[in-house]
């Protein structure tokens, strides 16, 4: 009958919980693109998501959240802070060891 498909075991709500505190402080556009070009690679050939990628990356180099989120990294001052102003949260960044 398959009445269920899946049982998610008890750690389930902590690991949901744990990645929607890595999106929540991320630019909404940048993650609407994201899961857009997910949709669209399911369903296209690579050349046409590639393309698609592009169309809808392209745009989002030139917005505020881009230029303040590459500045510490482009003047190695890693001891900036981001606040994204779509959520009030602020990020702090941390050197990555190259």
């Amino acid at each position: 009958m398959n009445l269920v498909c899946w049982v998610y075991g008890a750690e389930f709500d902590d690991a949901v919980a744990e990645f929607a505190e890595t999106v929540a402080p991320k630019p909404p556009p940048a993650i609407q693109a994201i899961k857009r070009s997910a949709a669209i690679a399911t369903r296209t050939s690579l050349e046409e998501g590639i393309a698609y990628d592009r169309q809808q990356f392209e745009p989002l180099l030139s917005t505020e959240e881009h230029r303040e989120g590459v500045r510490p990294y482009v003047e190695d001052d890693y001891e900036s802070t981001f606040d994204g102003r779509w959520l009030g949260l602020q990020v702090e960044f941390t050197r990555v060891p190259r």
